[in-house]
């Protein structure tokens, strides 16, 4: 019973409480997907890392799923992390084979937000 409650304590401690700690965990998530989408210079490729990039994309779904609770007001902000993915998507999408991969990839993050935005 100790270590549950230990382990919720620690869980709880490491959620983002405020909008600012919401969009720094967000801004890392962004760079680091950006980062891996970097390395990608084929369709092969893109399916390789696909796995990773995947986690990383739920993730980063989790955090603007949660990040809604609180950011009623806030006003929004185009950051360099979401620059960086903006431009790498762009340039997978114009890798052959490229666009529908990354889609298939992204499919179920977008369906989660879809989701939970309505």
């Amino acid at each position: 019973m100790k270590k549950l409650l230990c382990l919720v304590i620690f869980a709880l401690g490491c959620t983002p409480s405020t909008i600012d700690e919401y969009r720094r965990e967000g801004e890392s998530l962004a760079i680091a997907i950006a980062s891996e989408l970097r390395k990608v210079e084929t369709k092969a490729d893109l399916e390789a890392c696909g796995p990773k990039i995947k986690k990383k994309l739920d993730k980063l779904t989790d955090l603007m799923i949660a990040s809604q609770k609180i950011a009623i007001d806030a006003p929004k902000e185009v950051t360099y992390g979401s620059q960086q993915l903006k431009k790498e998507q762009m340039r997978i999408y114009s890798i052959e084979g490229g666009k529908e991969t990354f889609e298939a990839i992204c499919s179920e993050a977008l369906q989660k937000i879809q989701l939970n935005l309505r």
